[in-house]
């Protein structure tokens, strides 16, 4: 029988971890629509605030052709990087 105290909370932890691990539910899983439409939600406001940016700035607010550009090349900036980090991992 092992009397050390530091042993019994871990193990009273495990317990009730394991007990609480089996019962609980994830909140994404209990509210799947409201996660939807806050993720939706969230990603419009992100669009909107960069439009909203965009047209305050009258450079790029007359250029639509350039904006396109400009995030063109900044997703294969972004992607080039992406792939060149996912090799050094390897």
């Amino acid at each position: 029988m092992n009397n050390n105290p530091l042993d019994h909370i871990e193990n009273l932890t495990k317990k009730t971890n394991d007990y609480m691990g089996e019962r609980a539910q994830s909140v994404l899983g209990r509210y799947p629509l409201l996660f939807s439409l806050l993720s939706v939600f969230g990603v419009v406001a992100v669009l909107y605030g960069f439009e909203s940016v965009i047209d305050q700035i009258s450079f790029l607010a007359n250029r639509p052709l350039l904006i396109f550009i400009i995030g063109l090349g900044i997703l294969v900036f972004t992607g080039s990087l992406y792939k060149s980090l996912g090799r050094q991992g390897r």
